[in-house]
């Protein structure tokens, strides 16, 4: 079924105790951006949880940030300011 729409199950061992894979790390196939995918039987309680701990190393990039120029006068007079308290564009 993830093959038909090209996804990349990433967990492949047990997750619970019961030897069951019930928790899911799911990509786009060709995404690179998990590497490793270790199970942690012992790390969580076994007496409190029955899901084994996933940890996962991610590659992941921090947005490029964007820079955007504002043009602006100074306001002349009170028609200028009627114009900006009556604009559809005011936030406030």
């Amino acid at each position: 079924m993830l093959n038909r729409f090209n996804l990349e199950q990433h967990v492949s061992e047990a997750t619970h105790k019961n030897t069951n894979t019930l928790d899911k790390h799911i990509t786009r196939s060709g995404d690179n951006f998990i590497s490793d995918v270790p199970i942690m039987p012992g790390f969580i309680n076994p007496t409190l949880f029955d899901h084994y701990a996933i940890h996962s190393h991610m590659k992941l990039k921090k947005p490029s940030f964007e820079q955007k120029e504002f043009i602006y006068r100074k306001l002349r007079g009170p028609a200028d300011r009627y114009q900006v308290i009556n604009s559809p564009f005011r936030l406030f």
